[in-house]
Parts: structure tokens; sequence; C-alpha cells
């Protein structure tokens, strides 16, 4: 997909604190290559693996918290993969849930409560309303030993 008018893929290559997570034999990577605009950097602790189920989602602090990027969320798809993102739409850049945790409709896609932007909770792309062309800002997430890291710094 064309960002900014940019179609030119870029490799993965993971920062250092990165590299050993990704490529070590027992741990799973599940972004398939990095986004333009992936905030990468400290992976923190979000949860055990058993309580991020198919379907479910959690928020987290990004640290430094900064105007209208305060959290994250990370989601499991129904295939076992785990996404994450900046809770932030960027259509009008500002908390895609409004503070009070709803962040899917009825379809199972990621809504903006302010706008009716949606999402594609996998992609995270703009699938519906006034978010055209943009998407969801993702965040590196990595799952190993039974536990879902994900980056947790503000860019």
């Amino acid at each position: 997909m064309a960002h900014g008018g940019d179609a030119r893929a870029r490799p993965f290559v993971p920062e250092p604190s990165l590299r050993s997570a990704l490529h070590h034999g027992s741990r799973r990577e599940f972004a398939s290559g990095r986004p333009r605009g992936a905030v990468e950097g400290r992976l923190r602790r979000l949860c055990a693996s058993a309580d991020l189920p198919a379907g479910a989602s959690i928020r987290f602090p990004l640290e430094p918290a900064r105007p209208y990027a305060e959290e994250g969320f990370a989601y499991r798809a129904p295939d076992g993969r785990v996404r994450a993102w900046v809770n932030v739409c960027p259509h009008r850049a500002q908390p895609v849930d409004l503070g009070d945790g709803r962040l899917f409709n009825a379809a199972g896609e990621v809504e903006c409560q302010a706008h009716g932007a949606r999402f594609d909770p996998s992609s995270g792309a703009c699938v519906g309303g006034p978010c055209f062309r943009n998407e969801l800002r993702p965040l590196a997430v990595v799952e190993s030993e039974g536990e879902i890291r994900a980056a947790t710094e503000a860019a």
C-alpha cells in the first residue's frame, strides 16, 4: 500500500534491542515487515499470552505520553497473530476510543468513537469513514516464552 505517495517497500531492519528477540528460534515476531511510521524501541511486557485470546484487545500506556498519543492497544486476531497500534485516529489525531475503552464496532472493526472512521484490526488500514487512505500507526510487537511485549515509546 502506498503511504504518502511513496510506494517503495522498505525492508524490516529491527533495532539492535529487538534483533535477538526477533531472530531467536523460540520466538515469533508478528509483523511481516516494518510498516512505514512504525514505532519501535524498548519492548515492555503487556500480558501473558494466555490473557489475550483471539478477538481480545488490551490497552497500555506509551512512554513518555504525548498529546493524542498517550496509549496503545494490542489485538489478537482470530488466526492467533498479535498486532499493536497507537490509540490515535489519523483522521483527527485523537484517541480512537475517547478514553472509554470501546475500540471495536459490531462488525469487529476498530472504530473511532468521534468520527466513525473504521480500520481493519489486523492491518490497521482504513476500511470506511473519514480516514481515506490513512491507517493506524503500528507498534512493534513480539510474543515469546508465553508473554506479549510491545514497543511503548511514543515517537
